[in-house]
């Protein structure tokens, strides 16, 4: 199964839109990539689509989906692979606006 290796978050700041999500792929993969609340709802869905191997940096802008500045609020990124077989991986990483990570 190909699980996402590498994923990191970086330079995540409450003042300052622009933290970068960054991940490596073994191979190459259905990919979608998402912000959830503490709630589990959808925030924003930064990415969803093929990406080859190797790796990937995304941008969010610190807008909703519906482009609204978000206040600080404590985050998660949700990462789903998919294979061409159906197979599945989710990643969750913890995504407090203080700039530090953890992982889950």
């Amino acid at each position: 199964m190909c699980v996402p290796h590498g994923l990191t978050l970086r330079g995540v700041s409450g003042d300052v839109p622009g933290a970068t999500i960054s991940f490596s792929l073994d191979r190459q993969s259905r990919v979608t990539v998402e912000l959830i609340d503490s709630s589990g709802v959808l925030v924003r869905r930064l990415f969803d689509g093929m990406l080859p191997m190797g790796t990937h940096e995304l941008t969010w802008d610190g807008k909703d989906h519906r482009s609204r500045h978000l206040d600080k609020a404590a985050l998660r990124c949700r990462m789903l692979v998919r294979l061409a077989g159906g197979a599945a991986h989710v990643v969750c990483r913890d995504m407090p606006l203080d700039g530090s990570a953890r992982g889950s």
